[in-house]
């Protein structure tokens, strides 16, 4: 992970792809850490269905799911608030 990692995505439409975890159908982003137009590469973010931990590429492409390794590499800070993120979506989510 590089350290310009942050774990607030950015507000606003974002091009259609599955998350690579559960396969939900995302086009749309909300901040949760502020921040407004597209995410940049970098940015973090999280299924809402799923918890899976998500980087978006320099590339355009899809978002990536982190492995326990990439978080375990992020800032204190970052690590923080996407494990923090990770907890409220599980939490809340309903199951079954």
């Amino acid at each position: 992970m590089m350290g310009s990692t942050r774990a607030s995505s950015r507000a606003g439409r974002v091009k259609a792809f599955d998350c690579p975890r559960c396969l939900t159908h995302m086009d749309d982003l909300t901040a949760v850490y502020g921040g407004t137009g597209p995410p940049r590469p970098g940015d973090l973010s999280v299924c809402l269905s799923c918890g899976a931990p998500l980087e978006f590429p320099d590339d355009g492409t899809a978002p990536r799911w982190l492995t326990y390794d990439d978080v375990s590499r992020l800032s204190g800070r970052s690590r923080y608030e996407l494990v923090s993120v990770i907890l409220a979506v599980l939490t809340v989510r309903k199951t079954g």
